[in-house]
């Protein structure tokens, strides 16, 4: 987590900001820990497009869905 950051931002440079432990950065907490729900916060960007909000979601449930197919 960076205040303010994108979330195309926070993809783009998954090992910088705030992180929790044990979890860690995304890469790690996502697909090797169980999840019920997953809260992103997006930050005045567009919805479409390739570094758009809806993709960003879209990778950041991809790396949750293997472990938490539920999510």
């Amino acid at each position: 987590m960076i205040p303010g950051a994108s979330l195309s931002w926070l993809w783009e440079h998954s090992s910088d900001g705030f992180v929790e432990q044990p979890h860690g950065y995304p890469t790690n907490a996502l697909p090797n820990y169980d999840w019920d729900a997953i809260s992103l916060q997006p930050f005045d960007r567009v919805i479409e497009g390739t570094d758009g909000d809806k993709q960003m979601i879209q990778n950041y449930f991809n790396l949750s869905k293997d472990r938490s197919p539920n999510t």
